[in-house]
């Protein structure tokens, strides 16, 4: 699965599919990555693509 991680504020972080629908809201990206990889842990079976991680425009 590809994950996506985008900052919606200094307070707000929204971790996104690859087509683009949130799955989770997070405080920080730190506590989205660390979803991912207890995602990738529990799935085995799934291909670890990369994150892409980026931030709104103001």
């Amino acid at each position: 699965m590809n994950f996506q991680i985008k900052r919606i504020s200094d307070c707000s972080v929204a971790l996104m599919s690859e087509q683009g629908h949130v799955l989770a809201y997070f405080t920080t990206v730190t506590e989205a990555l660390v979803f991912c990889e207890q995602w990738y842990q529990a799935n085995e079976n799934e291909r670890r693509d990369s994150m892409a991680i980026s931030r709104k425009a103001a």
